[in-house]
């Protein structure tokens, strides 16, 4: 960040470190268009002068951002929330962003170096839903070689180029004539020239043990699950709770979601039925046996 004076030969200099660049969404259609806005230099005058010191004084002044350098895998934050003083709330952006493949940055470097400026686009974290709910999934091109994964929860799909990049730049409309409320918020980039480093292969060793031991209790229990379906002969246990159950309850309410298991807080667990249901059963000859139980 530097401030130079206009008028006089005076300049401050500020260096500063990064993590991410957030990146306005709002007026800007593109990358380009919102590194530009970041960068753009203010005019400090009028009420707003420069304080030079003893020797100059107050000046007028240009205020502005230059990058020295870019790191090898750069994160950029796409400002898709933002604070809306007449509605007192935050709201969702949805406008139409776009955002390329191949990112050349040489243009807001202050000495620019081709070699250090070129990115390809690694993974696109995307955010489905409003200011207040929403669900996330992310897009990765672990190779870097054009062929893209979707990651939503616990399943992960080969899909498109473009079901990665262009669905997800917003601003479309859905059939009803209503925003699409699905667009990109997060997007990385590697540096072309630090990719081998960057996606280089992970050995055993490379790996923290508290995440070794974490992967094998995953492994562990989802194991133990598969096999505890074996067992029931591909049946499962459910719990039934009656009205009764809600009647009774004082102290918690069973639809609060940060309870992991509302059941098992019941004050009066003596109401609740269990009753076992086969995978692939109708529902209607379930519902049949339930009631006939009951």
């Amino acid at each position: 960040q530097y401030v130079r004076c206009t008028k006089v030969d005076h300049e401050s200099r500020v260096k500063q470190t990064f993590y991410d660049v957030p990146l306005q969404v709002r007026n800007n259609a593109n990358i380009t268009e919102s590194f530009r806005d970041f960068c753009k230099s203010e005019i400090l005058t009028g009420e707003n002068l420069y304080d030079a010191g003893n020797i100059h004084g107050l000046q007028e002044a240009e205020k502005g951002v230059k990058f020295q350098k870019f790191p090898p895998v750069l994160c950029l934050h796409l400002l898709r929330f933002e604070y809306d003083y007449n509605l007192s709330q935050h709201r969702k952006i949805n406008d139409s962003y776009s955002f390329d493949y191949h990112l050349d940055l040489s243009e807001f470097l202050e000495n620019p170096d081709c070699s250090s400026c070129s990115y390809k686009l690694l993974s696109i974290l995307v955010h489905s839903g409003d200011n207040s709910s929403g669900h996330y999934v992310s897009f990765i091109n672990p190779a870097l070689d054009g062929q893209w994964f979707k990651f939503d929860d616990d399943v992960v799909a080969r899909v498109a180029a473009s079901d990665a990049m262009e669905r997800n730049f917003g601003g479309t409309q859905d059939d009803d004539g209503s925003m699409y409320n699905t667009s990109a918020y997060m997007l990385v980039y590697i540096r072309e020239d630090c990719q081998k480093d960057v996606l280089c292969d992970i050995n055993q060793e490379d790996i923290p043990q508290n995440l070794i031991a974490r992967f094998d209790y995953d492994k562990k229990y989802l194991l133990k699950r598969r096999q505890d379906m074996m067992d029931n002969d591909g049946f499962v246990d459910i719990q039934i709770i009656l009205t009764d159950d809600f009647h009774i309850q004082q102290t918690i309410c069973l639809t609060d979601l940060i309870c992991e298991n509302p059941v098992e807080l019941l004050q009066n667990k003596r109401c609740l039925r269990y009753i076992q249901a086969q995978h692939g059963e109708i529902f209607r000859v379930f519902a049949r046996r339930l009631a006939y139980a009951l």
